[in-house]
């Protein structure tokens, strides 16, 4: 008779936790279970099949997510789930714990976390296991297993953070419409866990913007050096010029360390004191026309100076801002009033601008330059034409009009037509079947000509007639839109590398028709919110916060 017996071994595996062997189950290789299959000629065969070895970390860890807090947020509940579907595909084998306690790359992992102050985010938003837990007899697999949960948990909270903030920007103001990509929390944890170095991994989250890098240095000076003495004060009054005598022209000599040609001169504004003015304006990319002004005077003063909340909220800023600005953008910075043109890193051409007013803010969002428009009309408005137009229209309906070259239409046996304004009734005026809009030509609002990257909240960049704004300090003036000093040699910038284009041929096409110009390759534009700028040479400048975004960002991050 032959016999065979299938031994069904459960769990028969050693595992590498000595300070917790006394906890593994009894060896249930005694637990065998016999069939009798057959009968043979007096034979027996044992058959032995052994059931896949069963790891208690695994059980332990497993049990650990189903027992974890909820996630409070939408984010957070996207990292767990991608950590859980991480440690399902790897049967949940531990990253961080091995020989039951922490591993070298978890301590330098923790170490990394608890330095997260270096970027300006909060050590205490990204909770660690204990670096003792493990180190006697006492610890369970239960707090092994959540001590691993807690650290990967960490790692892409941190990575998420990093790379798109810790506030959605619309949080701040809805005219804020960047959307910042957080990374995929599966990859994080796979990532950072193949690394050689988990720790230079997870700080590549963070941006890698020149502008950002550059923040990050100067905070790190701001916590070590010493604080700075107020310099020199120059006593406020009229605006000092060349010409200018007095004792406030003697402070103003020494702050800018400027010697005098003989003592009698101590007092006089000459020459080379409006040169070091000059000097120094340039420096601080304020208007360098050598006469110290209000503005000129406030930063000679230092009153304008950084704290470590507006170099934090300014770093929060950028991880808002797309991560590859393209290698040939345009750059526009609302509270500076200033656009620059980039290729390969390098600033290649720079301008003033006049952005929205405090009502009329300037959206921040990114978008692509796709079109370039020579004698543009200009499509009123809705708000614009109810809230200004409008009653001055009513007082005259056709010599307001006419005197401004606008032009009135309306659906005409169903096609949009130029029409007399006389054919309108203007107290009932409808802005959803009546637009309005200005003719090409010198007094037209957008100047000769547009630049276009459509976007929804239908705003661009334009030339202006209104040239005098540009010699301003603060240039918050527009409706949202964003006009443009010296536009043709913006243009120039902008065709730099196509061959068929250039300001001189754009030029050429001025007159009273409209013109489309329309970009082979479109041009990335970013309208960002900084109010800190650091320099090449590493000289900081810092700009008002004209609509508030900074404060509401410092005041939501607890700053």
């Amino acid at each position: 008779m032959r016999i065979s017996i299938s031994l069904l071994l459960a769990g028969a595996m050693l595992w590498s936790y000595p300070a917790l062997a006394a906890q593994t189950p009894q060896d249930p290789a005694t637990d065998i279970k016999a069939e009798a299959v057959s009968e043979t000629s007096g034979e027996t065969t044992v058959d032995v099949t052994p059931v896949e070895p069963v790891d208690p970390f695994s059980v332990a860890l497993e049990e650990a997510f189903k027992g974890w807090p909820k996630a409070k947020t939408l984010a957070a509940k996207k990292d767990l789930a991608g950590l859980k579907e991480h440690y399902t595909q790897n049967s949940f084998k531990p990253l961080w714990i091995e020989d039951g306690k922490l591993s070298m790359r978890a301590r330098k992992l923790i170490f990394f976390l608890s330095r997260a102050g270096r970027d300006g985010l909060n050590p205490e938003d990204y909770k660690t296991p204990s670096l003792s837990i493990g180190k006697d007899s006492s610890v369970t697999l239960d707090e092994l297993a959540r001590a691993e949960l807690e650290l990967s948990l960490a790692i892409v909270t941190y990575a998420r953070h990093a790379q798109a903030g810790r506030l959605k920007p619309t949080k701040v103001s809805k005219s804020i419409t960047l959307v910042p990509v957080s990374p995929d929390p599966l990859a994080v944890i796979d990532q950072v866990s193949s690394a050689e170095k988990p720790e230079k991994s997870l700080h590549s989250f963070q941006p890698q913007q020149d502008g950002y890098k550059r923040l990050r240095e100067q905070l790190a000076k701001f916590r070590t050096l010493p604080k700075e003495k107020t310099p020199i004060q120059i006593a406020p009054g009229k605006a000092l010029k060349l010409g200018s005598k007095g004792k406030r022209v003697e402070a103003l000599r020494e702050r800018l360390n400027v010697a005098a040609t003989e003592e009698n001169t101590r007092a006089v504004f000459d020459e080379a004191l409006l040169k070091a003015v000059k000097e120094f304006q340039k420096n601080k990319d304020l208007h360098v026309d050598g006469i110290v002004g209000r503005r000129t005077l406030a930063i000679l003063n230092g009153k304008k100076t950084s704290s470590e909340a507006d170099l934090i909220a300014n770093m929060e800023m950028w991880r808002w801002m797309p991560r590859d600005l393209g290698r040939f953008h345009v750059f526009v910075n609302v509270p500076e009033y200033r656009l620059r043109v980039y290729k390969d890193g390098s600033q290649t051409h720079t301008t003033r601008v006049v952005v929205g007013k405090f009502r009329n803010k300037t959206p921040i969002f990114s978008d692509e330059m796709e079109h370039v428009v020579v004698n543009p009309y200009w499509n009123v408005p809705a708000s614009i034409a109810v809230k200004e137009l409008l009653p001055k229209i009513r007082r005259d309906p056709r010599g307001y009009l006419a005197k401004r070259n606008y032009q009135v239409l309306t659906r005409v046996k169903g096609r949009t037509r130029v029409v007399d304004p006389r054919q309108i009734n203007w107290s009932k005026f409808n802005a959803g079947r009546v637009r309005i809009r200005q003719a090409p030509g010198g007094r037209n609002a957008l100047g000769r000509i547009k630049f276009l990257f459509p976007n929804k909240h239908a705003v661009y960049l334009h030339d202006t007639p209104s040239k005098s704004l540009f010699s301003r300090q603060r240039r918050a003036f527009s409706h949202g839109c964003i006009r443009v000093h010296n536009p043709f040699e913006f243009a120039e910038a902008l065709f730099a590398e196509d061959k068929d284009w250039n300001s001189a041929r754009l030029r050429s096409m001025l007159g009273n028709k409209e013109r489309w110009v329309n970009l082979d390759k479109h041009v990335p534009v970013h309208l960002a919110y900084f109010t800190i700028r650091v320099n090449d040479d590493g000289d900081l400048n810092t700009f008002d916060d004209i609509y508030g975004h900074i404060g509401k960002l410092k005041v939501s991050l607890g700053l």
